[in-house]
Parts: structure tokens; C-alpha cells; sequence
């Protein structure tokens, strides 16, 4: 194990609401271009592929039962 100092990117992007394919290709170009400016490491936010499972009840809390709600629903995986 090195003890060698290496160059990390965190990533502040939101993802994709399209969902989960289009956050991993969004995620992906994002690495490649950490990776050109030098990063070994790249970190995301918590659940930007996937999102939140379906039963934290994300419509529930949000109250408005709008459009971009079950857009976000949709994108989300099932809890196993």
C-alpha cells in the first residue's frame, strides 16, 4: 500500500431525471473528464444513480404531486 499523495474529484452534479442509464452515462463522462485533469478518485452524491429506493416514499414527503415528482418515481430502483 502507497502512501503517495493522488488528485481526487468530487463531483457536484445532479443527476439525470431522465434516470438511472442516463445518470451512469452522465456519471461516466464526468469520470473521463476527472480523469483528464488528473483525478485517481472520483466521488459522487449519495444516490445519483438510481436514486432513492421507492419505499422511502419521495412523493409522500415532497406534498405537491407534481409532474417532476413522478418523473423522479420513475427513475428510482426497487428496495430488494
Amino acid at each position: 500500500m502507497s502512501n503517495s499523495p493522488f488528485r481526487a474529484a468530487v463531483v457536484q452534479a445532479a443527476s439525470d431525471p431522465a434516470g438511472s442509464a442516463a445518470s451512469a452515462a452522465k456519471a461516466a463522462r464526468l469520470i473521463v473528464e476527472a480523469g483528464a485533469a488528473g483525478a485517481r478518485l472520483a466521488v459522487f452524491p449519495e444516490a445519483f444513480i438510481g436514486g432513492y429506493p421507492r419505499e422511502h416514499g419521495l412523493a409522500r414527503r415532497s406534498g405537491c404531486g407534481c409532474r417532476k415528482d413522478a418523473r423522479l418515481m420513475r427513475g428510482t430502483m426497487p428496495h430488494p
